[in-house]
């Protein structure tokens, strides 16, 4: 541990005597306080919206959520490391998370008393427009699956680094802080976060890993690819230069199985462009209860898709046979404007 002086004012340095937390609470209780020393910067860029948030019926709770000005959605899982392992806390957490991407942004906003639209107002008073376009953010983020991870915990725990390493080699946005804490002589606690990274509150933002692929014969789909990103949802779709397949395909990732992927793609045809959501389970796998679900919510959803989509005059169609599990298609002709397909896939993400 690094050892912490305070020198009074003749000069002398004395050491302060490290306190351990006797609680989980009293450390969810000083990032409550102070959140900023999860997610870095001001104090005003950061909000609360909940903490010990009931999912599930009450088999999974949430001990923070915070809401940046950005739109961002962090679950913090706070941790004492004589209480749990490294693969608990990491698993924990992930479970944790991957809940709460299933909600739609209303209905975790009533599941958590109205926090998330007190937290933007405040982000934005007396602002109608920013407001809307915070609100769109976070909506996307969250039914993108594009939900951060800090895991913070009293002292640092052997190996845990290792394992958020690479999950942060591999795009998932995570954190990882420990907060040893001394008594200083002003009666409180001297608190220097400390993390394995160059900065404690450095996430790897997450890029789509799945391949993308462009040829000259589709010059359309980087146009779009591009109108989204400019979109400034947070969410980013990447085009590598190379590919050599009939259709051209830039994809963002919303779920994994072990026998299933269900992920977001701009495709291009010969003659059209389109932006999808496709489950592909893998060959002969059955479908999950879970992924059933997915599929008939994916079906139930054409109509609202269909009614915010109508001022760009396009339409959205539902394929049942598709990998005999199901995709939703938003087609448009090669020449639609690329703004325009683009706002397309923002609605697909935000109401699928």
């Amino acid at each position: 541990m690094t050892q912490v002086y305070h020198v009074d004012p003749t000069g002398q340095a004395v050491q302060e005597e490290r306190v351990s937390y006797q609680l989980e609470d009293d450390l969810e209780q000083m990032i409550i306080r102070n959140p900023q020393m999860i997610t870095g910067g001001d104090r005003s860029d950061v909000e609360v919206v909940g903490s010990q948030i009931n999912l599930n019926g009450g088999a999974l709770r949430i001990d923070i959520l915070l809401l940046e000005r950005t739109g961002d959605l962090t679950v913090v899982e706070a941790k004492l490391a004589r209480n749990s392992g490294r693969r608990e806390i990491f698993a924990q957490a992930m479970d944790y998370a991957s809940a709460l991407s299933e909600f739609r942004f209303d209905d975790l906003d009533d599941a958590i008393g109205g926090r998330l639209c007190q937290a933007i107002d405040r982000f934005c008073p007396e602002d109608n427009e920013l407001f809307d376009q915070l609100e769109a953010t976070t909506a996307l983020k969250l039914r993108s699956g594009d939900v951060k991870l800090h895991l913070a915990l009293d002292e640092e725990v052997p190996d845990l680094s290792r394992i958020v390493n690479y999950a942060r080699h591999r795009g998932l946005s995570i954190g990882y802080t420990w907060f040893p804490r001394t008594a200083n002589s002003a009666g409180g606690f001297t608190v220097i976060p400390q993390s394995p990274y160059n900065s404690s509150t450095t996430a790897v933002s997450h890029i789509p890993k799945n391949s993308s692929r462009v040829r000259a014969e589709y010059p359309q789909l980087k146009p779009a690819v591009e109108a989204f990103n400019a979109l400034g949802a947070g969410l980013k779709f990447r085009v590598p230069k190379d590919a050599k397949q009939q259709y051209t395909r830039a994809s963002h990732q919303k779920h994994k199985w072990s026998s299933s992927t269900i992920h977001y793609e701009f495709v291009c045809g010969v003659n059209d462009i389109r932006a999808d959501l496709h489950i592909e389970p893998s060959s002969g796998a059955v479908l999950t209860q879970q992924q059933t679900a997915y599929r008939s919510q994916m079906e139930s959803s054409i109509e609202i898709l269909n009614s915010k989509l109508k001022h760009l005059k396009l339409t959205a169609h539902f394929d049942p046979s598709w990998y005999n599990a199901g995709r939703i298609s938003i087609p448009a002709p090669s020449d639609v404007d690329p703004v325009d397909i683009a706002k397309a896939m923002q609605i697909l993400i935000a109401n699928s």
